[in-house]
């Protein structure tokens, strides 16, 4: 997994939302799995115009490590405005995977 300081302060305000209900524990955790397996990169700014430009910080980092952009919100991410990256549902990924295993 890769990560910017952006992605990571992104999540750990969006997780600690006290509608989730996560223990705090439970994120800590998480975090030192990503920031010690994960790969942490100083993404590039892209000169893109998403229509949520909140979204432009998942789509540079994938853009820094050459990295296929998986999620479920594909209308985020117009074709014209992909830099080049693959962006591709979870489960089109994981059949894609697949494939590549066989």
């Amino acid at each position: 997994m890769a990560y910017d300081d952006r992605l990571l302060a992104e999540y750990q305000a969006v997780l600690r939302r006290a509608k989730f209900g996560f223990e705090v524990q439970a994120i800590d955790d998480l975090f030192s799995y990503i920031t010690t397996t994960g790969l942490g990169i100083a993404a590039p700014v892209l000169p893109i115009q998403l229509p949520d430009p909140d979204d432009n910080m998942l789509l540079e980092v994938a853009a820094g490590v050459h990295a296929p952009l998986i999620t479920g919100n594909q209308k985020h991410f117009p074709a014209d405005q992909q830099a080049g990256v693959w962006v591709i549902a979870p489960a089109e990924f994981i059949q894609w995977w697949r494939e590549q295993q066989k």
